[in-house]
Order: structure tokens, then sequence, then C-alpha cells
């Protein structure tokens, strides 16, 4: 699959950017699923710094062009 212009064979889908939470907090970014991920989604991408809550990354996601 490519990617913004970057292939990435072992990529299967891409989901549109959202909000996601690690150990560092809340953030934006995409998830995929790959060969190896067994048709669950994992981390892909991230498009943002991190955010304590999840309300400040939404309120980011939905300010986003």
């Amino acid at each position: 699959m490519i990617v913004d212009g970057i292939e990435y064979p072992e990529v299967q889908e891409v989901t549109e950017v959202r909000v996601l939470r690690s150990r560092r907090g809340f953030y934006l970014g995409r998830e995929a699923v790959t060969e190896w991920s067994h048709g669950g989604y994992v981390p892909f991408d991230r498009c943002s710094g991190y955010f304590d809550t999840p309300e400040e990354a939404r309120n980011a996601l939905e300010q986003r062009p």
C-alpha cells in the first residue's frame, strides 16, 4: 500500500487521523492493519504532540485543515 507517497508492502489499511492514546498522553495519529497485526489496528504514525486530555486532542483534530 502506498501512503503519503511511500510504499509500505506490509500495510493493508490505514485509518484517517484520529485521537489516539499512549502512556505519554493523547495525540493525533493514524493506525494501520498490517500483515503481522492479525487483523488488529496498530499505531502507524503520530501527527501532533501530546495532549493531557482527550478534549484537547479532539479540539486540535477539529482545527486540522
